[in-house]
């Protein structure tokens, strides 16, 4: 089943009122897998599922493509066992309905006690005034307390990409999410593919292509690999290949939120930099399966301080390179920048923990907190700020945070003290022994 229906246990309560609202965070490409779980669920519970988003002009009620199968609705009959498992085994649709919404779905949904599970997209979207907005947390308080009382049969679930409950609406709404796959069911998405498509060419390592296929497919969201897998094999039957196309087609959606993926570096080791070398070296050692036996586990956190030019973006590439992870590279001034910097900040943190092993690498960290006691953003730094003090305190995926700095002094002390466990390194300018190899590196390779 997919992997958020574990998060679903909220509607097995469903025959003993639970809560008649809650909100559930989605990857857009996961629409249809989302349709076809709740109308799996709801056809147990013999409950119509209508689905609702700004572009439709009325309830669009999911149903599936098996015409043998009865249809639920507002005044359908009972199913029996085996129509609820052939249900399950089917495509699901969406189809029109008499159920005009007119301007305002909730109003609609409020004045009408038609029972059944409504999934409503993006209705907590800003409009160009906050008039509407506030109208919409208003209807939604009313709306939880009246399905409450009522007894209905009749449950809301808020969908989006990013949902941001109000203080006044986050007691009454659970807010839950659907995470990105992880790799072993990434992995299984890949041999289903390779099930599926006997033509395929694996080279001489089967083993290996398939791996790597499963590495370059990390990070993106299951119905996401599944198109860009049959996308990919219009082009090309070699899984190396295959695999290729889905890592560009992976950076290509990592950039358009900011994020970079850097290329390893094509020097052995950085210059004068034999103690920041070996303490990596054992960061590997606390990163091997070995030592998890013994409760040790890699740092989260490493702060490289030092003059501009100094090596100190090398060294984090020469990390990556060390440690066999992908150097995703983000910019907190970008965040902050963004027109949603608490969506922008938890989309990388979430695809940095779902990419099997990155280093999360921030240049120049201290330029975004110029400003930052004059709260001149209304909070916005101190808050995201907070979020990435949580996560680094919290996370248990194999992510090393590495950023740079040129003036240490420009960061928040509480940022600081989340780098202990790595350290803080100074990188200073190169004494005569670390020039003589710097200058050693450069001639290896010319000669």
């Amino acid at each position: 089943m997919y992997k958020f229906m574990k998060y679903f246990t909220i509607l097995s309560n469903l025959r003993v009122p639970p809560t008649p609202i809650f909100a559930l965070e989605y990857y857009s490409a996961d629409r249809q897998k989302i349709l076809s779980s709740f109308h799996q669920y709801a056809s147990e519970c013999c409950l119509p599922v209508y689905y609702w988003n700004p572009g439709y002009a009325t309830l669009q009620q999911v149903r599936c493509l098996d015409k043998n199968l009865p249809i639920l609705g507002c005044h359908s009959d009972m199913t029996s066992v085996s129509d609820i498992s052939q249900m399950y085994n089917s495509e699901c649709v969406l189809c029109k309905t008499e159920l005009s919404v007119e301007s305002d779905v909730l109003q609609f949904l409020l004045e009408n006690d038609c029972p059944g599970i409504f999934l409503l997209e993006d209705i907590l979207e800003s409009d160009s005034t906050e008039q509407p907005l506030v109208r919409r947390y208003s209807q939604l308080a009313n709306a939880f307390f009246e399905l409450k009382g009522r007894w209905a049969n009749q449950y809301w679930v808020l969908l989006g990409e990013y949902i941001q409950l109000p203080s006044k609406l986050s007691p009454l709404i659970p807010l839950l999410k659907c995470p990105l796959p992880d790799r072993f069911e990434v992995e299984v998405l890949v041999d289903n593919f390779c099930d599926r498509n006997c033509s395929l060419d694996f080279g001489s390592d089967a083993v290996a292509a398939k791996k790597r296929l499963a590495v370059s497919s990390l990070g993106l969201p299951t119905a996401e690999i599944e198109l860009v897998l049959d996308r990919s094999l219009s082009v090309t039957a070699s899984v190396v290949q295959i695999a290729q196309l889905v890592l560009e087609h992976k950076i290509s959606q990592l950039r358009d939120q900011g994020l970079e993926f850097i290329a390893s570096p094509d020097v052995p080791h950085a210059g004068g930099l034999d103690l920041l070398d070996a303490y990596l070296s054992e960061v590997v050692k606390l990163s091997e399966a070995d030592a998890k036996k013994y409760h040790l586990r890699p740092p989260k956190g490493m702060l490289l301080w030092g003059p501009p030019g100094t090596g100190k973006s090398l060294s984090a590439k020469l990390a990556a390179k060390k440690l066999g992870y992908a150097l995703l590279a983000a910019s907190w001034g970008n965040i902050l920048g963004s027109s949603n910097p608490d969506r922008a900040l938890n989309k990388m943190l979430d695809t940095a923990d779902n990419l099997g092993g990155c280093v999360l690498f921030f240049d120049d960290f201290d330029k975004g907190f110029s400003g930052w006691e004059s709260n001149a953003d209304g909070g916005v730094a101190r808050r995201l700020s907070q979020k990435l003090l949580t996560w680094m305190q919290e996370h248990e995926s194999p992510v090393l945070m590495l950023a740079t700095v040129n003036r240490l002094e420009m960061l928040p002390a509480e940022l600081i003290r989340r780098f202990d466990d790595g350290g803080i390194w100074f990188v200073d300018l190169p004494h005569s022994g670390a020039r003589y190899e710097i200058f050693n590196l450069h001639l290896a390779r010319a000669y």
